[in-house]
């Protein structure tokens, strides 16, 4: 699969996943955690870990190619104990933190908004800098990753982000409440 080579090149990233929160955004604690999930053996676990910080770094490029990043991420992704109540509310610091880069646009669902759109519909969309490569598609489950590269199809799921980014908080909203959150969090 060539998910990460994409979100190398990519020029803007839309990603939303109803109850993680993305690889891009997560701490190496959060990393951690869930690796230990998996059914992975130490040496893999490893290896992705390195995997996704150098992935991370793309977000840091001072060179103009840096992508833009437009995240919806979901409360319920960050009700799940795992690691130290400092490792969970330096999660929701870190996430406050990003989205205060320019490049980053970090909105969030929240419980009390009620159901919205996406419920069951992780997402990944890769739109690159030269108008002759067209945007690609990425559905990630637990047991693969769908590539979807149908013009109509890409279509449809950005249609779908963009209703699943309209019914979030707002930029700023959704950094306040983070804020709100890394202080209280349990």
């Amino acid at each position: 699969n060539e998910f990460a080579g994409f979100e190398n090149d990519a020029a803007r990233i839309s990603v939303y996943m109803p109850l993680v929160l993305p690889g891009l955004l997560q701490t190496q604690a959060h990393i951690e955690a869930l690796l230990t999930v998996g059914p992975w053996q130490a040496p893999w676990r490893e290896r992705a870990l390195e995997a996704r910080l150098r992935r991370q770094q793309i977000l840091d490029r001072g060179d103009g190619t840096a992508p833009r990043l437009a995240a919806v991420i979901t409360e319920a992704s960050l009700m799940y104990r795992w690691g130290t109540r400092e490792d969970r509310r330096a999660q929701v610091a870190h996430l406050a933190a990003m989205s205060r880069r320019p490049g980053v646009e970090l909105r969030m669902l929240r419980f009390a908004d009620g159901p919205h759109p996406g419920m069951i519909s992780p997402v990944n969309i890769f739109d690159f800098p030269d108008d002759e490569d067209p945007s690609v598609v990425y559905l990630e489950h637990d047991t693969a990753i769908l590539e979807v590269t149908k013009a109509e199809d890409v279509q449809a799921y950005k249609q779908t982000f963009a209703r699943i980014r309209d019914a979030a908080l707002a930029p700023a909203t959704t950094r306040n409440h983070l804020d709100q959150l890394s202080q209280t969090q349990e």
